[in-house]
């Protein structure tokens, strides 16, 4: 037998094994669409339950709405720090009651609108303190409406008025995280943490913030965003430094990712945030080619050959 069969074999025998403790194997979605809309670096996504979807469009300090096809809705916001006034916005949400909340980054603060824009409440301030904020990055609510804000170095919980409950990882209080850029929560609570400290990694908590586990080292690189969990429990991570969308189970096993460096269709420069529909549809915030990416849902379990990894190229600003 030659090198490269017995290569082959060892392979096709460690996939099936995979396979067999239960790592699930995708194929890359299709592309379905992309659109502009007049977007500059947008960072941040949500998609509520008609899959009406809203963007963080961080350099026109404003959030634009979109229906699933990219069809321009309605935008509000303007540059401030006055009541609904934005400052770089990143982090987007839906609540349970369909109003928007977004983390405004350059504010340090939690801003509320309903879903039409219409301006509701806010809460924060800049510090370490409970309920301020450094730069707050992301935000996921429940299903029950609890906020988690990544911000500093910690994930914060409110209630959906502003109320603090809660933080871990910073402070003293828990098993520190460095440079939050995303948080995610699942269907049981569970919360999801793309952490870039001296790697990049996703941890993994308890709603209550006890740690549960670490996955996605050698799967991804120092530049992780806003990632999102769909309705089967799958986490996708964007990875801004490589250009491309992995995805793991809800336990930490790789699954596929797709994506290169380009301008191209599944191509991306700095993809900054994810969001997922209930249909399955999968959207992408592709923020230097300021654009939306559209793909289909996540099909069959057929192993990803020819997966892309990306080009090694850093995006930060």
């Amino acid at each position: 037998m030659n090198t490269t069969l017995r290569l082959w074999l060892a392979a096709a025998l460690t996939a099936v094994s995979l396979a067999g403790a239960g790592t699930a194997f995708a194929q890359i979605p299709e592309f379905l669409s992309a659109w502009n809309g007049g977007l500059f670096y947008p960072s941040g996504l949500a998609v509520d339950a008609a899959g009406i979807v809203y963007v963080a469009d961080t350099d026109h300090d404003q959030i634009q709405t979109f229906t699933s096809d990219g069809v321009f809705r309605a935008s509000w916001g303007t540059h401030g720090t006055g009541p609904g006034q934005l400052n770089r916005p990143l982090g987007l949400a839906i609540g349970p009651d369909g109003n928007v909340y977004v983390a405004d980054y350059g504010n340090d603060r939690v801003v509320v609108f309903s879903a039409n824009g219409e301006f509701l409440r806010q809460w924060g301030s800049w510090g370490v303190g409970n309920g301020q904020m450094k730069a707050p990055q992301a935000i996921a609510i429940t299903g029950s409406g609890d906020v988690y804000v990544a911000e500093g170095e910690r994930i914060q919980e409110f209630t959906a008025y502003g109320g603090y409950v809660r933080q871990f990882g910073g402070n003293g209080h828990g098993t520190a995280i460095g440079s939050p850029l995303g948080v995610a929560v699942n269907a049981n609570g569970d919360v999801y943490v793309a952490r870039n400290d001296v790697y990049g990694s996703i941890w993994k908590f308890t709603g209550n913030g006890v740690f549960v586990a670490e996955f996605g080292t050698g799967h991804l690189s120092q530049g992780l965003e806003r990632l999102a969990v769909d309705r089967d429990g799958l986490v996708y991570v964007p990875d801004a430094t490589l250009n491309r969308i992995v995805v793991f189970s809800g336990d930490g096993a790789y699954v596929t990712s797709w994506g290169q460096t380009g301008s191209g269709p599944s191509q991306f420069q700095s993809p900054r945030a994810v969001a997922v529909a209930a249909s399955g549809n999968v959207f992408v915030a592709d923020a230097l080619n300021n654009r939306i990416q559209k793909f289909a849902p996540l099909q069959g379990t057929t192993p990803a050959h020819g997966t892309t990894w990306g080009a090694l190229k850093v995006h930060y600003r």
